[in-house]
């Protein structure tokens, strides 16, 4: 399955808390920059790769999908040691087995996705502040015609005032 942005995976983890991958795919040297060998042998390596200010967070949640038996899916940053810091998603579903439980999903690669949504919230503030602040009036109507928003500057009793003084 070749994937650039993807790694599929069977992860198992025992009730004393122990990890190994069954199955992991080639992705994961691309993605997370682990051979898939590497990780059936040490599964916490990949642990180990998430960013410092996310682990906890990272394995409280992954706990939390485990006791409730339920889907999981997170986004979180990890630390490269050729891309760098990088932001990936896991969502994998739950089989519970005697002994443990096998997580069949995959985890991606998101980074490109958190830059755009990045860059689309410093414009939708950059606009924002520009809206926000200016002296003059700013109004953003709607199809039908009316008014969606408009700034302080903008008094719409003065506009229907204005309007109604020019017929």
């Amino acid at each position: 399955f070749p994937s650039h942005d993807k790694v599929l995976f069977q992860l198992q983890v025992f009730k004393d808390g122990k990890t190994i991958f069954p199955f992991i795919s080639q992705g994961a040297k691309e993605v997370y920059e682990l051979n898939p060998d590497e990780l059936t042998q040490n599964s916490m390596l990949i642990f180990d790769r998430i960013h410092p200010d996310e682990i906890e967070s990272a394995r409280k949640s992954m706990w939390e999908a485990l006791k409730g038996g339920s889907k999981w899916e997170y986004e979180f940053r990890v630390v490269l040691p050729t891309k760098g810091n990088r932001w990936m998603r896991v969502e994998c579903s739950p089989e519970p087995l005697e002994d443990s439980f096998l997580w069949h999903g995959y985890l991606q690669d998101i980074t490109t996705r958190k830059e755009h949504e990045e860059s689309i919230a410093r414009s939708e503030q950059q606009f924002r502040t520009l809206f926000d602040t200016t002296s003059d009036a700013v109004m953003i109507f709607e199809n039908l015609g009316g008014i969606y928003d408009c700034n302080d500057a903008a008094n719409y009793r003065d506009w229907e005032t204005d309007r109604k003084s020019t017929r």
